[in-house]
């Protein structure tokens, strides 16, 4: 059971996240009989030693301890006929061929692709490697083979063009943005009654570095900017740096981050960050999918929040990865033994057909 269960933001202690596989009627199953539930996991790897932000050091991270053991424990739960499939994602610089592809073949058939939310016509930038393993054991691909036809394949049905830019996610309330500066000018021992405007509380808020990186960014403004004026940038990183872009479309999160609109000067708040994620967390904006988590994990630190993000998985990006995969996959179909008639019953079938 102990696997099965992780700390609960609402509870406060560990609660059971879903059933033991003992009880999915799967270890089991008659011979032949696929019934009971389809087991699925689903795991982002450390990208730290592949990303273009760090030192690349590949194979040679010290996260590869985990991953092999991740590794080993998908072959064998597939052996075990105890895991049906699997989905995986990392940053596109990954070596999917040499790190899954390869160490699974005699055990799953592996898919993936390359997809951002932006290809789906979602205004925020966040390009990933995303996988699926179906095990050879229970399940069968149906879709095309090879990357660059299940990439053709997938875009061909998700893609969209991108018709609102990444100012459509800063959402937060003006009251809670005021706060967010407040606390801000308490860290640098701004005490006045009103707050500063404009660039005066960019002067006040904002770090030395982050006012070079303001000021460097202003000068590809007129060049990059949407027709209505949006340009968002990170002022953590500079322009043209491995890290996030800059432009209409929100940059990809990282673990750190002062995201900036130059166009109606408001920062991106935590619930921004979460919404061009896809993670609907404000009731006002559509009850229906509220994201019933959203206020306990709002109520985070903004250090953890920012880790939270920069580590999280595009909703948008892999439900419509996930959705793919399940339409262009099947049960593998039960193997039966087929009887061949002996000589005697094939006679006697023939004089009995004969004297009717």
């Amino acid at each position: 059971m102990q696997e099965h269960a992780d700390f609960c933001l609402k509870h406060g202690t560990n609660c059971v996240v879903n059933r033991p596989r003992t009880d999915l009627n799967l270890c089991n199953r008659p011979q032949g009989i696929f019934s009971g539930s389809l087991i699925v996991g689903n795991a982002g790897n450390c990208c730290q030693g592949w990303s273009s932000e760090g030192k690349r050091a590949r194979k040679a991270h010290s996260s590869q301890h985990a991953w092999n053991s991740w590794l080993a424990q998908r072959r064998e739960l597939a052996l075990r006929s105890e895991e049906d499939m699997f989905f995986q994602e990392c940053t596109e610089l990954w070596d999917v061929e040499g790190c899954l592809v390869k160490p699974l073949e005699d055990s799953h058939t592996v898919v993936h692709t390359t997809v951002g939310p932006s290809t789906l016509g979602w205004p925020t930038s966040r390009n990933r490697l995303l996988s699926a393993g179906l095990s050879s054991n229970s399940l069968v691909w149906l879709g095309p083979t090879g990357a660059d036809a299940v990439k053709q394949d997938f875009e061909a049905v998700f893609a969209r063009s991108c018709m609102l830019t990444g100012s459509v996610f800063f959402q937060e309330d003006d009251a809670e943005r005021a706060e967010w500066y407040e606390r801000k000018l308490k860290q640098k021992c701004f005490f006045g009654s009103k707050l500063p405007e404009g660039e005066k509380l960019m002067r006040k808020i904002l770090t030395p570095g982050q006012l070079q990186r303001l000021e460097a960014y202003g000068k590809l403004r007129a060049e990059h900017q949407a027709l209505d004026g949006t340009f968002i940038c990170d002022l953590d990183h500079w322009p043209n740096s491995p890290g996030p872009d800059f432009g209409p479309m929100f940059p990809v999160l990282l673990r750190h981050g002062t995201i900036l609109d130059m166009n109606t000067g408001k920062f991106a708040m935590n619930l921004d960050r979460f919404l061009a994620l896809g993670f609907q967390m404000s009731k006002t904006l559509n009850h229906r999918f509220e994201w019933p988590l959203a206020r306990y994990v709002l109520s985070a630190s903004d250090r953890e929040l920012q880790g939270l993000t920069g580590n999280c998985q595009s909703v948008p990006a892999i439900l419509a990865w996930q959705l793919y995969v399940f339409c262009n996959t099947a049960r593998l179909e039960p193997r039966y033994v087929t009887r061949q008639p002996s000589p005697s019953e094939s006679q006697d079938g023939d004089e009995e057909e004969g004297s009717a």
